[in-house]
């Protein structure tokens, strides 16, 4: 995947979880872009959790991250359990 295309796919994930409500502004969505810059090539895992660290506001808001990136990425309510925090 090119450098475009994985910066179209992390648009459309931030697209898709404001979508279903989670409220991020500027500085969080900088954020989780700021995350991903600095990791060595990030992986899924990284994505995960950069963007459940820096895009998530509340308690609330870390279910429906994790059901809307299974949703995104893997097309099921689940993500694979690699993915998932220890």
């Amino acid at each position: 995947m090119s450098e475009a295309e994985a910066l179209a796919t992390l648009n459309g994930f931030v697209a898709a979880l404001r979508g279903i409500g989670l409220r991020m502004d500027i500085a969080r969505t900088g954020m989780f872009y700021e995350a991903l810059e600095v990791l060595p090539a990030p992986g899924l895992r990284a994505v995960f959790l950069a963007g459940r660290t820096t895009l998530c506001g509340t308690p609330e808001d870390v279910a429906r991250y994790d059901a809307c990136f299974a949703k995104f990425f893997f097309g099921s309510d689940f993500a694979p359990a690699e993915i998932l925090p220890d």
